[in-house]
Parts: structure tokens; sequence; C-alpha cells
């Protein structure tokens, strides 16, 4: 979850959110936007903390090994990492009231959507293979619907579904199973203006934030388990 929070907050505020306030970078945003980059900073921290106290260190994970951990995190370590998380609730909430301001461009392109698929959670990990709401597949067979193609002018493969383009991603995963997100997580979608199905691509941005807030209220869970 804490990886998936990483991802989000850098792709949201440092990468899209400048755009959508009409600056090149954040640099200009540091004076004109200092509380949101210091919250923005702030939820970085706390899944760049959950890294080092769960995986040794953030950049390049070094306790994971299988069937276990190498090193088993501080107890007072976890209790300060599940204080932030605590505290990064009202940062998601003031994510959300940034982002119903901003204005996201209208742009609708009905698309194929794949993304895993279970009955038990809303799946980043764990699941089959959810092809547009109609099919499920065994991962262990995805070559029976995801085709790889080389072509001759590109050293890149090309990959399709249904021989035809398809979108991953928060987007997709909302779209497929957005009916199991926390409740926290689909308030702030229904406030954010994010239905299934949704059709703007550029909504992904808005789907990555509504993550955010469903990685940190399970995170929380999880942390309360183990406390």
């Amino acid at each position: 979850h804490s990886e998936q929070m990483d991802s989000h907050v850098l792709h949201a505020y440092i990468l899209v959110a400048p755009d959508l306030l009409g600056v090149k970078s954040i640099m200009p945003l540091v004076k004109t936007h200092k509380t949101v980059i210091e919250r923005a900073f702030r939820m970085k921290k706390l899944s760049d903390y959950a890294g080092e106290v769960l995986a040794g260190r953030h950049t390049h994970p070094i306790s994971f090994a299988i069937g276990g951990v190498t090193k088993i995190p501080d107890p007072g370590q976890m209790k300060k990492l599940y204080q932030m998380m605590l505290d990064a609730r009202v940062d998601f909430d003031e994510t959300v009231e940034l982002f119903k301001k901003l204005k996201i461009p209208k742009f609708e392109r009905k698309a194929q959507y794949v993304a895993l698929s279970n009955d038990e959670e809303y799946a980043f990990y764990d699941g089959k293979i959810n092809v547009n709401g109609e099919r499920l597949i065994d991962p262990q067979d995805y070559l029976s619907v995801i085709k790889e193609e080389v072509r001759d002018y590109s050293s890149a493969k090309f990959v399709t579904v249904n021989s035809a383009p398809y979108m991953v991603g928060a987007l997709a995963r909302f779209n497929l199973n957005g009916n199991k997100l926390h409740k926290k997580a689909k308030k702030a979608a229904g406030e954010l203006g994010l239905k299934q199905p949704c059709y703007n691509t550029f909504m992904n941005t808005i789907a990555q934030v509504v993550e955010w807030g469903h990685c940190l209220e399970e995170s929380i869970a999880i942390m309360e388990k183990i406390l």
C-alpha cells in the first residue's frame, strides 16, 4: 500500500498539479502554494518512512526474503508510523478539497479496461485478470487474451487485448473494482465527480487520489492488527 501511495502522490502533486495550476513545475508553487507543496512532501515522507520501517529502506528494499523478513520492524518505529498514518487523514481530506477546485480537461474516449479483480478486496496484486468486466482469466493464462507483437520498425513490443489497445492503472481498477473501495475512498470519489464507468482518461489522476485514501485506510487497519 505504501508503494502505491508513494507513486500516486508523486504523480498527482509533482507531475499533474503544476499543469492544472498553469506552471511548468512545482518550483513556482513553492512560493505561490507553499502549504500545498508542504502537504505533498509530508504525504511523500509517510510512504518513504513506511518503506524504511517495513523493508529496511525505501529505495531498493532489503528486508524482504522468501518466506518472511530478515529484520523484524522496530515496535517504536511502528507506533510512530501508525501515528503518521492517522495524521495523514487530514492531508488526504485537504488533497480532496484541492483537486475539487482544479479543472480537469474534458475528454472522453471509451476504451478497454484491464485490471485484477477478486472477491475479497480492491485488488492490486492478487486476483484474476478482469477484461472490461466481462471476462475473468487466470493470470497463468494471460497470453490467451493479452497478445504481444513485434514490429520490424520498433524494438518495443506492441500489446493488445481483443486486437485493440487497452488501459490499465488506477482508472481501470476504479472502473472494474470501484465497489470494493474503502467507504472513505468511495466518499472522496463522489466528491471529486468520479463515477463508474468513467471514460475521461484525465480522471486517472483523480482515481489515484481516491486510491491513496483507500490505501491509507487499509494500512491503518493492518497496523492496528499488528500493534
